[in-house]
């Protein structure tokens, strides 16, 4: 464990000159950062309210700009969906960790709990639920609290003392966590359907209560398969209709095989 003991922070008065859009704005073009200057003055004024304190009150203004724009050059463009990239600080084995993606319900501990098996020396900068408008993968706009744009999850993460030869590893684990993250949301709604279905057949009235148990929050689907058999046939008739498969396509490293082979 860590604990970064930090000094006197800044005043909200001084934190809120420091982050006032002429001062960043002025910073950004001193950087050299000229183009989508909106788009990352936005992405800054959401970005002052998440990271703590503890790490701002350390940071310069051209550091805290310079932190700003590796976060708006990862930003700035997402063509695919789901990105993810291990940028390497100054000193040796030190790594910022940003991925971005559709929001969905527990990309964060999923991807918590992978670093924390993975034994790694990580500290969460923040992890905010973006409103974003893009055009063309190239993000326009950011806003946070209610809105009708789409929702992104943006999550920046600090590694130390991590070997640059897994590297590759850690970037492909991150985004198959993200992946699953995602298609698990996306296909929830779906897999409770499919409970509900079940609740609906006489021959299963019995179980309707658990059923019902499991369409509350109380668990989170990650996969679901239907099978069809003949009325009268034996177990070894079971076939998977493989075009109605939701969720994960593995789970715990195994394939879902087709119901013939799932029995001796």
């Amino acid at each position: 464990m860590k604990v970064t003991i930090a000094g006197k922070g800044r005043t909200s008065e001084e934190k809120e000159k420091l982050f006032q859009q002429k001062t960043i704005e002025q910073e950004l073009i001193r950087q050299g950062q000229k183009s989508n200057l909106p788009a990352y003055l936005s992405l800054a004024a959401v970005l002052s309210q998440e990271i703590p304190e503890t790490m701002m009150a350390q940071l310069s203004l051209s550091e805290l700009v310079r932190n700003l724009r590796q976060a708006g050059d990862f930003l700035i463009t997402n063509t695919t969906g789901i990105k993810v990239s291990l940028q390497k600080q100054q000193d040796a084995g030190h790594y910022y960790i940003f991925t971005n993606s559709a929001d969905a319900n527990h990309i964060f501990f999923s991807l918590q709990e992978y670093l924390h098996r993975k034994s790694l020396h990580f500290r969460v900068i923040c992890h905010p639920i973006f409103c974003v408008e893009r055009k063309d993968g190239t993000l326009i706009r950011v806003e946070e609290g209610q809105s009708d744009l789409p929702r992104e999850s943006f999550i920046w993460m600090e590694l130390e003392r991590f070997p640059a030869r897994m590297l590759d590893e850690l970037q492909t684990a991150i985004t198959t966590i993200l992946h699953s993250a995602v298609k698990i949301y996306e296909d929830r709604s779906a897999m409770l359907q499919y409970l509900d279905d079940l609740s609906r057949i006489d021959g299963l009235s019995q179980y309707r209560d658990l059923y019902a148990w499991l369409q509350q929050e109380n668990f989170i689907p990650v996969a679901a398969r239907r099978y069809v058999y003949p009325k009268d046939g034996d177990i070894s008739q079971f076939i998977e209709e493989e075009d109605k498969a939701l969720g994960l396509d593995n789970f715990y490293s195994n394939a879902f095989y087709k119901a013939s082979t799932l029995f001796p």
